[in-house]
């Protein structure tokens, strides 16, 4: 019932108010190639290049800050995601690497390719399948990878748009990817053995910046407009309701906290996450 009625609220005010975000640390903390977050059962962030490239920002949820952990020198972390395990799994985007943080917070190689050109976003599956999105921006193309709860890799689709954001619907039966100079994104059903099956055109924007998205418990998808400063709402039919205002103008992903309705944004022109408080925008 509640899916049904925040819909409808969407679709009244979508076209004529903004959401005014909220400062949830202070600037330049993030290094400018700050890109991925995560959040884990209590609330508490992870996010790649914390002040420096490389490191892995741990974020509580009142606000206090540290280093979680380092990826290997040279490496440059992308896309992040935990599992309900506590395990991190995060992108390496010039690696063509994916690695492993435990909870023991030691770091290992987790999957390689060396036929990966610059991997993105990445999400994983609760049986353990990692979809990950690799872009190619100077060709405008993309490929997207699964690797198995083993550290195999496979190639499931090339010659894609370029490839970015990512995630799994709450139940995990379906995936979406999107391709951000195109302004697409696509769905997928999931098969039991982590492959994919009948793609479709989920919903396409007017104007390209596509960055990472995610998906709330009623179905709908917040995806981070990079250049637009906003993060875009769309409904499970695949409709656009709202963009919502963020003071920065360069957010790079966005995650939920399901608990608190709370999503949180990494901006790399303030240098710090924003936040918007899903409950009171309606």
């Amino acid at each position: 019932m509640k899916r049904i009625v925040f819909t409808i609220i969407l679709c009244v005010v979508s076209a004529f108010s903004f959401a005014q975000s909220q400062d949830f640390l202070p600037e330049g903390l993030l290094s400018k190639n700050a890109n991925g977050v995560t959040v884990d059962k209590l609330g508490n962030l992870y996010v790649t290049n914390f002040g420096e490239d490389g490191n892995i920002g741990f974020v509580t949820m009142k606000g206090k800050y540290s280093v979680y952990a380092a990826l290997p020198e040279g490496a440059a972390g992308n896309g992040i995601h935990i599992t309900k395990k506590g395990d991190l799994f995060v992108a390496d985007t010039v690696g063509h690497n994916i690695y492993l943080i435990n909870k023991k917070k030691e770091v290992s190689l987790f999957a390689h390719d060396p036929d990966m050109t610059q991997l993105s976003d990445l999400v994983v599956s609760s049986k353990g399948y990692i979809y990950v999105t690799d872009p190619d921006w100077e060709k405008g193309t993309g490929k997207l990878w699964l690797v198995s709860p083993e550290g195999r890799v496979s190639l499931l689709e090339e010659d894609m748009g370029t490839v970015n954001g990512i995630d799994l619907s709450h139940d995990g039966k379906k995936l979406y990817v999107n391709e951000s100079l195109q302004g697409k994104i696509w769905v997928y059903d999931v098969n039991h053995d982590g492959t994919l099956s009948n793609k479709r055109l989920f919903t396409t924007f007017r104007t390209p910046g596509l960055d990472g998205m995610t998906c709330d418990k009623y179905g709908n998808i917040y995806v981070a407009r990079y250049g637009h400063g906003t993060v875009a709402i769309v409904t499970s039919g695949g409709a656009i309701l709202k963009e919502l205002r963020l003071k920065g103008k360069y957010p790079t992903d966005v995650t939920m906290n399901h608990a608190s309705e709370l999503c949180f944004i990494p901006l790399i022109d303030r240098g710090c996450f924003e936040y918007i408080d899903i409950n009171t925008l309606f």
